[in-house]
């Protein structure tokens, strides 16, 4: 089931406004569930982000747990120095307590972290560069063609470096040479032809546009109508995205007490799982 790029946009403007604005980790939770779920809806693979978000968020977690000070709910005290070897060895910076404020804290950014990278991922395997640049032509077409061409042309370049490298490896450069003079010099040889590569195809392809009499005023270029069920989508997600802002000034987004913690408004609620109606037909 394909859906509208503009669809897609919103949602994960939505999932990262959600993400953004609150200070619960409750929501996050439950936003990195519903996130978790659109993705295995469209059987999107999600094994690959979710370790890339641990490997990052492992030592934020770590860094939050040792640094972060405040609350009065101390779990443990680390102490100042360390006795080993028959002397006393001072613990910069890590020493203290360690707070549930402090885990809290820790979980929440490694939470949002997760939910980051599994908002993003699903958003790039589900949207390709070509629907984007055809949904930014309908209201900056220069712009459109711009980074068309530029992620277009990303490989190629990186083909061209190749063969100046390979070209040159044969003529007897040696690329793996100490010193920053050396290593200056072979990015200086491999940079120039790349970039005079790149001037010479800029140049054909604007006399190739400008032969085909491009213009602003498109005269023939199909539009994918919408139907109902990406309207809907569309309104649902701009419902909830003016019912975040809304929630965020009335402070119901705000960390809650321990003891509250649990205690969920149902219109947050709600707003996170309009995340998940992007999966019906």
């Amino acid at each position: 089931m394909g859906l509208r790029s503009g669809v897609l946009v919103l949602w994960l403007f939505a999932a990262v406004l959600l993400c953004s604005l609150t200070e619960n980790i409750v929501y996050l939770f439950i936003v990195l569930l519903a996130v978790l779920y659109v993705g295995l809806r469209f059987r999107i693979r999600l094994k690959v982000a979710l370790l890339s978000s641990c490997l990052f968020g492992i030592p934020l977690f770590l860094i939050n747990l040792l640094l972060v000070r405040g609350g009065e709910n101390v779990i443990y005290s680390v102490p100042n120095k360390l006795f080993l070897f028959g002397a006393d060895i001072p613990i910069p910076l890590v020493s203290g307590d360690i707070t549930l404020d402090g885990v809290y804290y820790a979980f929440f950014y490694l939470l949002f972290l997760v939910d980051m990278f599994m908002a993003f991922h699903i958003f790039n395997k589900m949207v390709s560069s070509d629907e984007l640049i055809r949904s930014m032509s309908f209201f900056a077409s220069s712009s459109a063609l711009l980074t068309g061409l530029v992620l277009r042309f990303i490989p190629t370049v990186q083909s061209d470096s190749q063969s100046v490298l390979d070209a040159q490896k044969s003529r007897g450069l040696n690329i793996k040479r100490k010193g920053i003079l050396s290593r200056m010099k072979y990015l200086t040889s491999l940079s120039i032809p790349t970039i005079v590569c790149s001037l010479e195809r800029s140049l054909n392809i604007a006399e190739s546009i400008e032969s085909r009499g491009y213009s602003r005023n498109r005269t023939n270029f199909f539009r994918k109508p919408w139907i109902v069920r990406d309207k809907i989508h569309a309104a649902v997600l701009l419902l909830a995205i003016a019912v975040v802002f809304y929630l965020r000034f009335t402070h119901a987004l705000d960390k809650p007490s321990l003891d509250a913690l649990l205690n969920v408004d149902i219109i947050a609620l709600a707003c996170i799982l309009s995340l998940t109606l992007v999966t019906l037909k």
